[in-house]
């Protein structure tokens, strides 16, 4: 559930039952933020909350088994070095070019290596040796990409197999520090749309992956948009997470109690990742999906983990992004492509730059 510290006004009252999602409601005499930042340094700390159980060699809650169960059942594999070393990969669908991509709702993947001992020397040399392993065990693919984090051993092993490697980038903010420091370290901009989206918006948890799926897809018809995700996937990664105390649903609904905005997030070895955003145009602005942001960081600071805002592909979303206070850092995706494929590849990065109006990667 959401923290007490730094809510902007609300308040809490427990769910009844254990598992039921808890009702926030507007107290009769609203407490300034000033107000509100005093009676918190009164409350004793709340408990860390248990982290969700996690699987050996998996470096994110994407690495995680269930998770790719969810999103990819049946079309997923690893190539594997006993006890050692793992990397997760996606088989391709039946048609004339074998295809490896990033699963649905997954924004990394890419080699897990167990620490051993060893001078650094040695070790990177066994890291780079053990991620050629792992590739090499990879069947023949068209067309091979993920986005990875890792060491320079792992960039090193991909590209002595042919790889091409290019950048990505996303915004990280530690959240394991106080939330006065949170509210502190944001932009006096961003900290006001929230404070006015705090006015006109409610925020709870929703608790019906359904519901979120229709607003989703409902908001992109109203834009004359396409669906890309594959959102029959959705709610069984949505009670996988529930389940394993994993993932949340934010939403934010107006006066009339009418859904606004929602979020999507989910967490797992010491990040939270900002994996889903939406809204209805004509009933919120940006501000709603700020407030949410705010809520998620909130909670991400109460499991003090770091949040993620999961992929930056334009300067208006990383101008917009920064606004609360992250770090830009850089990951890598690693690609390799066969002569058969080059032509299609090029089309479709073609189509996809004018969709997006942005430059795909060039390899």
């Amino acid at each position: 559930m959401l923290d007490e510290l730094e809510q902007v006004g609300f308040i809490r009252r427990e769910a009844a039952t254990p598992g039921a999602t808890a009702l926030l409601t507007r107290p009769q005499a609203r407490p300034s933020l000033g107000e509100a930042l005093r009676l918190v340094q009164l409350k004793p700390l709340q408990p860390k909350p248990a982290q969700p159980k996690t699987s050996p060699l998996s470096a994110s809650v994407f690495h995680e088994p269930w998770w790719l169960d969810c999103v990819a059942p049946g079309r997923w594999a690893e190539a594997s070095v006993a006890g050692k070393a793992r990397l997760p990969y996606l088989l391709p669908r039946k048609g004339f070019f074998k295809h490896s991509g990033m699963p649905s709702f997954t924004s990394v993947l890419g080699p897990v290596l167990a620490s051993g001992s060893g001078s650094p020397r040695t070790r990177q040399a066994l890291d780079m040796g053990t991620t050629m392993e792992l590739i090499d065990q990879l069947p023949r693919f068209d067309s091979f990409d993920q986005t990875i984090d890792g060491t320079a051993e792992n960039f090193l092993g991909f590209q002595a197999r042919g790889f091409k490697i290019g950048l990505m980038h996303s915004v990280e903010l530690d959240c394991k520090v106080d939330a006065k420091l949170l509210w502190a370290g944001m932009r006096d901009k961003t900290r006001n749309v929230i404070r006015r989206a705090d006015e006109r918006f409610s925020v709870d948890r929703l608790a019906d992956p359904e519901e979120f799926v229709d607003f989703y897809i409902a908001n992109i018809e109203r834009r004359d948009a396409q669906n890309e995700r594959e959102f029959e996937r959705f709610p069984d990664l949505f009670a996988a997470c529930t389940n394993r105390d994993a993932g949340a649903i934010f939403a934010a609904r107006n006066e009339a109690g009418d859904l606004a905005a929602a979020i999507f997030v989910a967490w797992g070895h010491g990040a939270m990742h900002f994996l889903l955003s939406t809204r209805h145009a004509e009933k919120a602005d940006a501000g709603a999906v700020s407030l949410l942001l705010w809520h998620a960081m909130q909670e991400a600071q109460r499991r003090q983990v770091t949040f993620d805002f999961d992929g930056v592909l334009t300067a208006g979303t990383a101008k917009f992004v920064l606004g609360f206070g992250g770090k830009l850092v850089s990951r890598h995706v690693v690609k390799r492509v066969s002569a058969r494929y080059y032509p299609r590849m090029a089309f479709r990065e073609f189509r996809a730059s004018q969709r997006d109006g942005v430059e795909t990667f060039r390899f």
